[in-house]
């Protein structure tokens, strides 16, 4: 819960003194300086010998005062007559005033603001009302206590269906993640084999090349002895056409026996 914000709390109490005497209001709380009196605060002198000081006090407390005559340095020459006196400051409370006397805590007056109009009670009285509210913010914060229960309960309970759901999502994530891990090493290993057979059909095909390279020198090689070749059959030809016509021409028959042209095979080649 967000905390309150401090009651103002106007204490006043009528006592004479003498020159170089003040009146301080010391108490519990460190804005009544905690018992301390050279740190607790100076009360104003106002007409009448009624001193008067306010002081921001949290709401929902209790705050032990005592009035004490100091000199000018903050050293008690007296105290206020009788027991420490109490100040009930309520939950929400925002202003109090309380009228105290120098004879004792019996005669004081503590003025509050309730639904909008002044009322003046005693300090007993007071305190009756401080602990009925504080009774009846403990019965608000048991009510509010067991609603955080239940809400607690509640958000335990969807925790724990969401943790369920999770640890179920986890599990289906990680069989996904591993069959794709599964798919991942199946894609690498085809693409290595690829790989190998790329280079296997590039190494086959540089070998086809120089096969091929070799049947190419092995044709040129082949036709130049066919022609060769050809060559020495035409002039083998052509010397037994010159015998056949000097036969033909000492037998006076050589028109009847000729002998046909041949082709010439190196063309063709």
């Amino acid at each position: 819960p967000r905390a309150q914000p401090p009651a103002k709390v106007s204490f006043e109490v009528t006592y004479s003194t003498v020159v170089g005497q003040d009146v301080r209001l010391v108490g519990s709380h460190e804005s009544l300086g905690s018992w301390d009196s050279r740190r607790a605060p100076r009360m104003e002198w106002t007409e009448g010998d009624v001193w008067r000081v306010d002081v921001a006090l949290p709401a929902g407390g209790l705050y032990e005062y005592k009035y004490a005559l100091c000199d000018s340095g903050g050293r008690v020459l007296q105290w206020q007559r009788g027991n420490n006196a109490i100040v009930a400051v309520g939950a929400g409370q925002e202003a109090l005033q309380v009228a105290d006397t120098w004879s004792g805590a019996s005669g004081s007056t503590i003025t509050s603001e309730e639904g909008g109009r002044l009322v003046q009670n005693n300090r007993e009285q007071m305190l009756v009302a401080w602990v009925q509210g504080m009774d009846a913010s403990i019965d608000a914060g048991r009510s509010q206590v067991r609603q955080l229960q239940v809400e607690l309960a509640e958000t335990k309970a969807d925790l724990a269906k969401a943790m369920t759901t999770l640890r179920e999502e986890v599990g289906v994530a990680r069989e996904d993640a591993a069959k794709m891990q599964q798919a991942l090493k199946a894609a690498v290993s085809e693409k290595q084999a690829a790989l190998v057979a790329r280079d296997e059909a590039l190494q086959e095909l540089e070998e086809e090349k120089a096969r091929a390279l070799e049947l190419e020198k092995a044709n040129a090689t082949l036709k130049v002895k066919l022609k060769e070749s050809s060559s020495a059959f035409k002039d083998t030809l052509a010397t037994c056409q010159k015998l056949l016509d000097s036969m033909a021409a000492a037998d006076d028959v050589a028109d009847d026996v000729g002998l046909p042209d041949l082709p010439d095979l190196g063309e063709d080649l």
